[in-house]
């Protein structure tokens, strides 16, 4: 199957070699020197898949998944930025393409989670059993962030709920009630 993936290096001209080593009918190679952004959306995209499988756990359905995607994406470009990272990098396959992948696939372990938080499922035991990135990624990002001023409400969310316990349900319902434009 037809696939992209991107790499990473300072020297462009390093990059643009690999590339081309790589790069074939099946096999699309993006590159960046942004290595910070694309490290930083390598684990956001973890943390924000967790938000997405707990509106498919809630059964919120399509609109709602793409809205919490939206916002996702908006956040996860400005802590790029807070961090030494380029917003642009969120549009690209390490931000938007991963998020998707993540964020939807049924064979994503942090969509997964997510969907069991939502859903009211055993959880802890799937987490006992599986490597779930966006836990850790999740407490990590906000002491990283910490004091810079960012409103991350999503995030927040996200980490009232693996963190205080506070049901899915709820924690949604306060983020949705609490969330406006502008």
């Amino acid at each position: 199957m037809p696939t992209a993936v991107i790499i990473g290096f300072q020297d462009e001209s390093a990059s643009r070699r690999v590339q081309t080593m790589l790069q074939n009918d099946w096999v699309k190679v993006d590159t960046t020197t942004d290595l910070s952004g694309l490290e930083l959306c390598s684990t956001l995209k973890n943390v924000y898949a967790i938000a997405l499988g707990i509106c498919d756990g809630l059964g919120l359905g399509a609109n709602t998944k793409a809205f919490v995607g939206t916002l996702a994406m908006d956040e996860m470009g400005r802590i790029c930025e807070a961090l030494g990272g380029r917003h642009a990098t969120v549009h690209g396959l390490a931000g938007l393409g991963d998020l998707l992948t993540t964020g939807y696939s049924q064979h994503s372990r942090n969509r997964t989670l997510g969907e069991k938080l939502g859903a009211g499922g055993d959880w802890q035991r799937f987490l006992s059993e599986k490597t779930v990135e966006g836990v850790p990624a999740c407490g990590a990002i906000k002491q990283l962030v910490n004091g810079r001023g960012l409103d991350l409400s999503l995030l927040e969310t996200i980490d009232a709920v693996l963190c205080e316990r506070v049901p899915a349900k709820e924690a949604m319902e306060e983020f949705f009630r609490r969330f406006s434009y502008g």
